[in-house]
């Protein structure tokens, strides 16, 4: 679509468009003015973390984890730390994001929540519960996979 563009902040990211390239600029410059006006009173600093871009549901046909195919019963689920695609299994995890939200606990995947303990970030899993069997056997199982290997696993599939 022409005429859009991505605003990114620390909660959200979307692409909005405008009817007309005047307009889309017109919109930005008065969003950048209001961003100036905001941060001008000096109270307030630029962010510098801003939402991950989600992978679309349409991109995952396996767990980005786990590696498991998606079907019907096995949904596709977003880790809200890195977005990653991953099934039910692999985000059983609830954690403290605090660029999105100071106190909510949102779904994260066992990665990210094992990456969170280590840092001292979360200690608490679903349940409230500090350390599990469960997040034991994880920590097992867990291999240390980044979204390059598995770009390379769809483009063989491919």
């Amino acid at each position: 679509m022409k005429n859009q563009w991505l605003i990114r902040t620390p909660r959200k990211l979307f692409f909005v468009a405008a009817a007309s390239y005047e307009e889309k600029q017109t919109w930005i410059e008065h969003m950048e003015d209001c961003r100036f006006r905001l941060l001008q009173g000096g109270n307030r600093r630029p962010g510098s973390t801003f939402a991950v871009t989600w992978i679309p549901d349409q991109a995952a046909t396996i767990c980005m984890r786990c590696y498991n195919k998606f079907t019907v019963t096995q949904r596709r689920h977003h880790c809200r730390k890195w977005c990653f695609v991953v099934c039910s299994s692999c985000s059983k995890y609830r954690a403290v994001v605090r660029h999105i939200h100071t106190t909510k606990r949102l779904r994260v995947c066992c990665m990210c929540h094992l990456s969170l303990l280590s840092i001292g970030e979360t200690g608490l899993d679903e349940d409230g519960v500090e350390g599990s069997i469960e997040e034991e056997e994880a920590e097992d199982q867990v291999e240390d996979h980044d979204i390059s290997e598995w770009m390379d696993s769809q483009m063989d599939s491919l």
